[in-house]
């Protein structure tokens, strides 16, 4: 014998609204210097450096904290030079500006982040990590310091 089910009485269920994600924190003044962020997740190196490159980006800071991926391309080593066939400088600041806790304190990443800002002021900078969203990354914290320095926030 089978068993009618009446879904008359039952609710339809509705998705749950989806948060808003906070923009990344910006300067007041819209002709601030820009610093980029951007991440490889889902990018092979090509794409990446041409992305890069194409922003005009002239030095990649990489912020991971342990400059290494599954990726061969995205090591430390290899990504460095993939960028300087593309004609991008690489700098590793992840002992300072890095996303592992316990690596950093917020005073010191802070006096890292202007450092970074005053010694190349004259680069074309973005900061680079894993994730692909900022939103997912720490790069997301470092763009509140760049903000408060004076630099806006563009994400590739």
């Amino acid at each position: 014998m089978m068993t009618a089910f009446l879904f008359a009485d039952m609710e339809p269920k509705m998705p749950k609204p989806r948060p808003q994600r906070e923009p990344v924190a910006q300067p007041d003044d819209p002709n601030a210097p820009v610093i980029y962020n951007v991440g490889y997740q889902g990018r092979t190196i090509n794409e990446f450096c041409r992305l890069v490159k194409e922003a005009g980006v002239t030095l990649l800071v990489d912020v991971r904290s342990v400059p290494y991926s599954r990726q061969a391309n995205f090591t430390k080593g290899a990504l460095a030079a993939n960028l300087q066939r593309y004609g991008v400088k690489y700098l590793w600041r992840g002992a300072t500006m890095g996303g592992k806790p316990g690596t950093w304190t917020p005073e010191g990443r802070r006096k890292s982040c202007k450092e970074l800002l005053d010694k190349y002021q004259q680069e074309t900078l973005a900061v680079m990590c894993m994730e692909r969203s900022v939103h997912a990354c720490h790069r997301k914290e470092l763009g509140v310091v760049f903000a408060e320095c004076g630099w806006r926030n563009h994400s590739l």
